[in-house]
């Protein structure tokens, strides 16, 4: 259970990570292969407004926040935190950390 919320990640985040902004990446940790929306807004206008999005095919992408798009988290942790198990961090198999 988390003290703190959760985040989404920035398309900056997402770029440091190795994604490569409107250029397939799939070769990174980020890439799920499947959509999700980043926390970076693009644009406003009269069609609407425009997000940032990771494709699936993991680069980062601008679309309008009318498509459906899923969100992966993001959390902070302290420095010392360690994984404690080999989880793999779905529901089933959680991540476990402790402070060293």
């Amino acid at each position: 259970m988390l003290t703190y919320p959760a985040g989404l990640l920035t398309a900056d985040e997402i770029i440091l990570a190795g994604g490569k902004l409107y250029s397939a990446n799939e070769e990174y940790y980020l890439n799920t292969g499947l959509d999700w929306w980043s926390l970076s807004p693009v644009n406003f206008d009269a069609d609407g407004a425009g997000e940032f999005v990771m494709s699936s095919g993991g680069g980062v992408y601008n679309d309008r926040v009318y498509f459906s798009s899923g969100v992966r988290p993001s959390v902070s942790l302290k420095p010392g935190v360690k994984l404690a198990s080999g989880g793999n961090g779905t529901s089933a198999t959680p991540y476990e950390f402790v402070l060293e």
